[in-house]
């Protein structure tokens, strides 16, 4: 993890893109934003179903981002646009799925921030 000011720019892009595709994800799983007073925001937490599914298309969205921008599969290496990663959630070790899972369990946090919560529909 890097510092915004010290991310190159297609990785800042990048980090957009993901939270763009938030509400794509819950509504997904049933799930929805909804902006709630300060103070009174409940952290909703998701089933390991739902994480799953979340983690498994924010892998998805992250594929379709790296190539539409030239990178390939690869030996890491960020110049180069190469990553070992560009491969289906199915091909996709055990080791990097978790952090598609810790990312989307983060959401209610990260919305709770600016003032919204995450709600069953």
């Amino acid at each position: 993890m890097a510092d915004w000011d010290d991310l190159l720019p297609d990785f800042k892009k990048s980090s957009l893109q993901q939270i763009d595709h938030v509400e794509e994800k819950l509504r997904a799983v049933g799930l929805a934003i909804q902006r709630v007073e300060a103070g009174q925001i409940k952290l909703a937490s998701f089933s390991k179903e739902e994480t799953e599914t979340m983690a498994e298309m924010e892998h998805g969205r992250w594929n379709a981002e790296r190539l539409l921008v030239g990178w390939t599969l690869g030996p890491r290496d960020v110049l180069k646009k190469k990553s070992p990663y560009l491969v289906s959630w199915a091909e996709l070790a055990e080791e990097i799925r978790k952090w598609d899972r810790q990312t989307v369990r983060l959401i209610p946090r990260l919305l709770k921030e600016y003032g919204y919560e995450v709600f069953r529909k």
